[in-house]
């Protein structure tokens, strides 16, 4: 070991304790002398010229870094801004923006329903999530996209009519938009999740849900509902995404778009009734597990479909028939139908109730059908069709005032209620023959008219028959086999002649 020294060091004896020279051997210790080394001016210069340099390097790297943190902070202070600027926007048009419970750093927004089901309370809100340019996206967790309700009406196994889709653009929307349109299809999921609920208690009236639709048969009349066949009138009713859905929409959804808007009317009084409910005192404290109702919003529907169906066909069976009564020269008025909500509303709700409307919805409804046979006969049907004990369906009342007198009679069916239609204007026309030609009677059992008989002549027999689209003039006696005097259908006569006119001729002929 080497020490370098600038001055003479005294003899290790004279300074060492005496501890160290009891207890360390002696030559153990020792120097050497030598000169200290001095640095020139050149390396003095050059020492300080590079320590200038890294100073100076130094400095620019911390200034470069500065403005690069000025640089980011500016640039997070406009996203900052953009992203605040954008909640203010969404906050003064109306909506609800509060701390998400499990993130209290993040905004998010409420578009919710305060009355949903627990299925879909949660998902009313959706956090707000800052993209690279500080553009506002919302994170709505769970969600499948945007989907609404989307209504087909298919008559003869082709879709007629279609309900218009909320379609959704490429992304160019704003914030409120893309909140509204998250709104609605919550809705509309919470509305076909309760509608699929109901649905399956609805298999007696031929609902049924498959490929993840509601369908709704519509019978035709006369046609019972079996379960085993596809009716070819039906309303189907999906749950369809907005987002790039290519479809063509029919010209006439005005069926449709009716349909969609009372299934989600009738969602909104679901909501009335659970407020009320929550307004009200607790139940009990029970060990029993609260049951979830299942709520009536289908069968409102059904009932107008099936009340509107009954009313459009007897009109159409009516108008056929008169068509077939002029062609055989009975005078008749063409039917005149009018539609009416028969529902007495309580004082409480005028004016008051919000959702009034749709307490009309769920109530009786009521067709009222004029028509005549003859000039002296006026006829009317209403038709009734009740969602609520004792009737669950639809009730018939024919009306007619002959003479200054009105007699009703009361049908559950609409098959029977057109049989009786029937009946009734075979009579007309056998009245109308009868009245016309001396000497004849009308046999009221059977819709026949009875000639005048003698000793050269037989009795003779003339019967009207009458079915949905024919009407015919047979006449019949004893013996002989019949013979058709006339023929009348919807697309038109075999003679140009009345029926009058046809059994004259044959009065005539055989005299």
């Amino acid at each position: 070991m080497s020490l370098l020294l600038t001055k003479e060091v005294p003899r290790a004896d004279s300074s060492l304790s005496p501890f160290l020279k009891t207890t360390v051997p002696k030559g153990t210790l020792d120097f050497d002398r030598s000169d200290v080394s001095r640095a020139t001016k050149i390396q003095d210069d050059t020492a300080k010229a590079a320590a200038a340099g890294w100073s100076l390097s130094s400095l620019n790297a911390s200034a470069d870094k500065l403005l690069g943190a000025a640089q980011r902070l500016e640039k997070e202070m406009e996203k900052e801004t953009k992203y605040w600027d954008q909640i203010l926007s969404v906050s003064e048009k109306g909506w609800s923006t509060r701390r998400m419970p499990r993130e209290p750093h993040t905004v998010g927004v409420w578009f919710g329903f305060a009355e949903a089901g627990s299925l879909f309370t949660a998902r009313g809100l959706a956090a707000f999530r800052p993209n690279a340019s500080g553009d506002i996206m919302l994170d709505q967790g769970l969600s499948a996209g945007a989907r609404t309700i989307r209504v087909q009406i298919v008559e003869d196994g082709q879709v007629v009519p279609m309900s218009k889709l909320a379609m959704l653009s490429s992304g160019d929307e704003d914030l409120e938009e893309v909140i509204r349109h998250a709104r609605d299809s919550l809705f509309d999921e919470e509305l076909f999740h309760e509608m699929t609920r109901e649905a399956r208690t609805l298999a007696s009236w031929g609902v049924a849900v498959r490929n993840d639709a509601i369908r709704i048969p519509i019978y035709k009349l006369g046609k019972a509902f079996n379960p085993d066949s596809s009716p070819k009138h039906e309303v189907v009713i999906e749950l369809v995404s907005t987002v790039h859905h290519d479809i063509s929409i029919n010209a006439d959804i005005r069926r449709a778009d009716v349909i969609v808007l009372a299934l989600r009317l009738l969602l909104v009084n679901v909501y009335q009734h659970r407020f009320q409910k929550r307004s009200q005192p607790p139940r009990p404290l029970t060990d029993q597990p609260l049951s979830t109702p299942t709520y009536e919003i289908l069968q409102p529907i059904i009932n107008y479909l099936n009340h509107t169906n009954c009313s459009s066909s007897l009109v159409k069976t009516i108008a056929a028939t008169q068509k077939l009564l002029r062609l055989s020269g009975l005078s008749s008025s063409p039917p005149q139908t009018r539609f009416t909500l028969d529902s007495v509303m309580p004082e409480s709700f005028r004016g008051s109730e919000a959702f009034s409307l749709v307490e009309y919805l769920k109530a009786p409804l009521k067709s009222v059908i004029s028509f005549r046979w003859s000039e002296t006969k006026q006829y009317e049907i209403v038709i009734e069709s009740h969602l609520s004990a004792p009737v669950f369906g639809s009730i018939f009342e024919l009306r007619s005032t002959p003479d200054s007198k009105t007699s009703s009679i009361n049908f559950h069916s609409a098959v029977d209620l057109e049989q009786h239609l029937l009946t009734l204007a075979q009579k007309a026309v056998a009245d109308h023959i009868a009245t016309s030609i001396p000497g004849s009677t009308i046999d009221r059992s059977t819709a026949s008219i009875l000639l005048a008989s003698s000793t050269e002549q037989p009795a003779r027999r003339v019967e009207v028959t009458l079915q949905h689209n024919r009407l015919g003039l047979t006449r019949r006696d004893g013996s002989s086999s019949a013979q058709v005097l006339g023929l009348w259908t919807i697309k038109g006569s075999s003679s140009s002649k009345t029926a009058v006119e046809l059994v004259q001729k044959m009065i005539d002929e055989e005299t």
